[in-house]
């Protein structure tokens, strides 16, 4: 009897030791059905903007064409406006850019249609005011104006090369027109 206890301890000692390794084995290496492939996908959240002489970063979520930012609602009523539709034509963030001689006074004062010669003067006449902020490494110049709606500027200038970003609507100048207008960089 005890020759029998020793093959069936062994017989049975040998099959613990064969399924200790086979569950091992089956540990470490996974099945076919369980390989995943890697998923190398980077989304990108942000774009870079290359205007002349200037570039700055903005959210992926936004469409950029020759006129500025759009979002994807805003885009699509631009391509497609509706029947009437006095502000598809408006981006997001327009942006404004110029080469030239012009002081910044000059071109802000052009581009809102102001009267004076100075951001001063005009200020004088308007009772519009404007102020000097830093954003990022730039010093702009922010000027809103009120028509039927506000357009809020924040313009900036290295040598000849004049950068203007504006909004339309004032709830529209907040934190996300800022992050942008950080980034902006002269070259």
């Amino acid at each position: 009897m005890s020759k029998k206890i020793l093959i069936l301890t062994s017989v049975f000692g040998a099959l613990i030791f064969l399924g200790a390794g086979c569950a091992k084995r089956a540990a470490v290496t996974p099945s076919p059905e369980k390989i995943e492939s890697p998923q190398n996908q980077v989304v990108a959240t942000e774009k870079t903007f290359q205007g002349n002489s200037f570039s700055f970063t903005y959210l992926a979520e936004y469409t950029a064409d020759d006129k500025g930012l759009w979002t994807a609602e805003g885009y699509a009523q631009h391509i497609n406006p509706p029947a009437v539709c006095d502000t598809c034509h408006l981006p997001e963030i327009e942006i404004k850019s110029a080469t030239s001689n012009m002081s910044l006074d000059q071109k802000i004062i052009a581009d809102f249609g102001l009267s004076g010669a100075t951001l001063k003067e005009m200020s004088a006449k308007t009772g519009i005011p404007y102020e000097q902020v830093k954003i990022g490494e730039n010093m702009f110049t922010k000027i809103t104006v009120s028509e039927n709606f506000d357009i809020t500027g924040y313009y900036a200038k290295l040598g000849n090369v004049i950068v203007g970003f504006r909004v339309y609507w004032d709830e529209k100048d907040g934190e996300a027109l800022r992050k942008i207008i950080s980034t902006l960089k002269f070259e």
